[in-house]
C-alpha cells in the first residue's frame, strides 16, 4: 500500500526506480512514465497522436524520447521535400562527418532509389582494376546486391559481375606473412646490373642513393614543386618507406611540427590495450603515430575525403602551413592540380579487422610523407 511521505518535498509525490536500458519495456515504461502527464493506464502511455502503439519502445520513438533507428533516413527525406540540391547535399555531408551513421550504404540508395532499379535491370556489371580493390568493397557489393535481387544465398544476387584488372603487378597476400613468405609465393624477376645500386646495409649506401641519384641538389629545390614531385623512391615494404621518409624529412629544410595521434581501443572496459601500446602499432593506410612535417614536403592523402574535388586515397600534396589543429596543403598533381585544401584530424580504423585480435580507433591526420612509397601506391 502506497503512503504520503510525511516530509514535505515541494510538490514531489514519489520517485521511480532506475532502469538500464537493457532492461527493454522497464527502460522504455520509466522514460514515458517521465514524461507523459496524465495517464491512467499503460494504453495511455501507448497512446501518441490518437494511435495506441503495440510497445512502449515504439511510442517511445514516436515522442521523440528514444533515438529510432532510420533517424538519419527521415531527416534527409524531409529535407528532400524543399527541393533544395545543394543545401541537401551539405546535409548529407554533414551526416556523414559528424553524425556516425551505422550504416552508409542505407543513405546512398535504399531498394525504392534509382540506383537499384538500375542494378536491378542490370544484365551485366563489370568491375575494372579489381586488382587494386580492398575486399570490403566487393564484399559490399555482394551483400547489397543480395539484398537488392531479394536472392541471399546467390553470389551478387545472381547478377554476372565482371572483374577487369592485371592481377599481374600485385604480390600474392599471404595472411599474417611477411615479405619473405609473399615473395616466395611468386616468380622472380631478374633486374639488369645497371638498374641496381649496391646496398649493404650501410647508412651510407642509402645516403649515396639520395645525394647522388634521387634528389642530387636538395636544398636548392626545396622550393620547387616540381622538383620534389617529380621524383620519388619506390620499396617493395611499408617499414622501409617509413624509415626513408624519416630520413628525408630530417634532411629538409624548412620550419617543422609534430603532429601526435590519440589511440583508443573501441572495446576494452578493462584496459588491456593501453594507448601506450597503440601508439606503437602503423598498420596498412593509417598514418604514423607521430607525423613530422615540414613547409614544402610532399605528402600523400590515405583516405576518401572529397573525390569531387581530387580529394581522394594516394592523392599527392605538398605542405604549405600548419597549425595546431589543421593543415594547408595544395594538391599537386592530377585534374584538381593546384587546389588549395585544409586538413583536420579524423578518426580512422584499420581495414583489416584481422590484422588485430582487437579494434582500435586512430585520430590523426589522414596522410603520410611521400617522398618514398611502396610500388601499389605508386
Amino acid at each position: 500500500m502506497w503512503q504520503s511521505r510525511k516530509r514535505n518535498t515541494g510538490g514531489q509525490v514519489g520517485r521511480i526506480v532506475s532502469a538500464h536500458p537493457a532492461e527493454g519495456d522497464c527502460f522504455y515504461l520509466r522514460l514515458l512514465l517521465n514524461h507523459v502527464t496524465g495517464a491512467t493506464s499503460y494504453a495511455d502511455l501507448r497512446m501518441v497522436d490518437g494511435d495506441t502503439l503495440p510497445s512502449f519502445r515504439e511510442a517511445a520513438q514516436r515522442r521523440g524520447l528514444l533515438e529510432a533507428d532510420d533517424t538519419i533516413d527521415e531527416c534527409l527525406n524531409e529535407a528532400a521535400l524543399y527541393q533544395m540540391p545543394l543545401a541537401l547535399r551539405r546535409l548529407f555531408a554533414t551526416i556523414l562527418v559528424y553524425c556516425e551513421p551505422n550504416d552508409v550504404a542505407e543513405l546512398c540508395f535504399t531498394k525504392q532509389s534509382g540506383t537499384t532499379k538500375l542494378l536491378q535491370k542490370a544484365s551485366l556489371i563489370i568491375w575494372d582494376e579489381a586488382s587494386m580493390t580492398k575486399r570490403q568493397a566487393i564484399e559490399a557489393l555482394d551483400n547489397n546486391m543480395r539484398d537488392i535481387m531479394g536472392q541471399p544465398r546467390l553470389p551478387f544476387g545472381g547478377k554476372t559481375v565482371v572483374f577487369g584488372g592485371d592481377f599481374r603487378q600485385v604480390l600474392p597476400i599471404v595472411r599474417k606473412g611477411g615479405g619473405t613468405e609473399e615473395v616466395n609465393n611468386d616468380g622472380d624477376i631478374r633486374l639488369p646490373d645497371e638498374v641496381c645500386v649496391p646496398y649493404t646495409g650501410n647508412d651510407r649506401d642509402l645516403d649515396r642513393l639520395i645525394d647522388h641519384i634521387i634528389c642530387p641538389d636538395l636544398n636548392e629545390n626545396m622550393s620547387n614543386t616540381s622538383y620534389i614531385t617529380s621524383r620519388a623512391i619506390l620499396s617493395t615494404r611499408n617499414d622501409w618507406v617509413d624509415m626513408i621518409n624519416m630520413r628525408m624529412i630530417d634532411r629538409f629544410q624548412g620550419e617543422q611540427m609534430m603532429y601526435h595521434s590519440f589511440n583508443t581501443a573501441m572495446v576494452d572496459p578493462n584496459n588491456y590495450y593501453p594507448s601506450g601500446f597503440l601508439k606503437t602499432l602503423t598498420p596498412n593506410g593509417l598514418p604514423p603515430h607521430v607525423l613530422k612535417l615540414k613547409v614544402g614536403c610532399p605528402i600523400m592523402l590515405l583516405r576518401n575525403i572529397d573525390p569531387a574535388n581530387g580529394l581522394c586515397n594516394d592523392t599527392r600534396l605538398v605542405v604549405r602551413g600548419f597549425q595546431k589543429n589543421s593543415i594547408y596543403a595544395k594538391i599537386v598533381l592530377g585534374q584538381h592540380a593546384g587546389m588549395q585544401i585544409f586538413l583536420p584530424r579524423i578518426p580512422l580504423c584499420p581495414s583489416d579487422d584481422e590484422m588485430f585480435p582487437f579494434q582500435f580507433k586512430r585520430k590523426q591526420f589522414p596522410i603520410r610523407l611521400s617522398f618514398a612509397m611502396t610500388v601499389n601506391k605508386a
